[in-house]
């Protein structure tokens, strides 16, 4: 399963102190970009093509995806646009995380979300 994401991390980044999180990105940050059909069931478009650089829309910062569904789903493609504020929106929000792919996503106590 592929999922197209968005991601941050800060360009002095130099990962966590010896021996924690050493050679990790302390202020690494992703988000996945929706691209689907809204209705009672969504239909989605999860995997990048393609990537303008960024333009004007509305006289908005943004960037147009070419996007197409999985490979073991129905054969489908779409154009979807993504305002650059609201994918910075996207780092600002509420945050979950994943242990390991065994457990749940439980939300990330404030105190421990990076900041840039």
């Amino acid at each position: 399963v592929v999922f197209s994401r968005v991601a941050r991390v800060c360009k002095n980044d130099n990962g966590g102190s010896p021996r924690v999180l050493e050679r990790y990105w302390t202020s690494f940050l992703k988000a996945r970009l929706n691209c689907s059909v809204p209705g009672d069931s969504f239909f989605y478009f999860d995997v990048l093509q393609s990537l303008t650089n960024v333009l004007q829309i509305n006289h908005r910062p943004a960037v147009l995806g070419v996007f197409t569904t999985q490979a073991n789903s129905i054969t489908g493609s779409a154009v979807c646009a993504f305002y650059m504020d609201d994918i910075e929106k996207a780092f600002s929000g509420k945050f979950k995380e994943q242990r390991n792919s065994e457990t749940a996503w439980t939300p990330v106590p404030e105190d421990q979300v990076p900041k840039p």
